[in-house]
């Protein structure tokens, strides 16, 4: 399965007939808070949202809203799509706390590395690698 799938979703409807079933993660392991980013999550979770528990698909909307502020702090001038597009495109490859990211004029990959989850009993991630070693 792909992480689109929504893998707590799916964790509960397999229950105990996910024994043998795996799922890709384009995000990191949202219990790994070695990473600051993600240790940076858990803190807004639990200023923001105590009662919510970390998952992937919010840690993924968390990146994404980290990501286009990141960006947008960039853009020279007043901030405008065709601005935001262009600083972008201009980035290339950088660290944003403690994940690598690569952008450029004809592709957008974003992050650079995937991780494969066991869903069952409990996720655990069994492997992360590089999407092109």
């Amino acid at each position: 399965n792909i992480s689109f799938v929504g893998l707590r979703s799916l964790q509960r409807a397999l229950g105990s007939f996910g024994e043998r079933v795996i799922a890709t993660a384009v995000v990191p392991f949202p219990w790994n808070d070695s990473i600051p980013l993600v240790a940076n999550y858990h803190e807004s979770l639990k200023r923001h949202r105590p009662e919510v528990q970390p998952g992937f698909v919010s840690l993924e909307g968390y990146i994404a809203g980290r990501m286009f502020a990141h960006i947008a702090e960039q853009v020279p001038v007043h901030l405008s799509r065709d601005g935001f597009i262009q600083t972008l495109q201009g980035l290339g490859r950088f660290t944003f706390e403690g994940i690598t990211f690569e952008f450029g004029p004809t592709a957008y990959p974003g992050m650079q590395e995937v991780s494969i989850i066991q869903l069952f009993p409990e996720f655990k991630q069994i492997h992360a690698g590089a999407l092109h070693p």
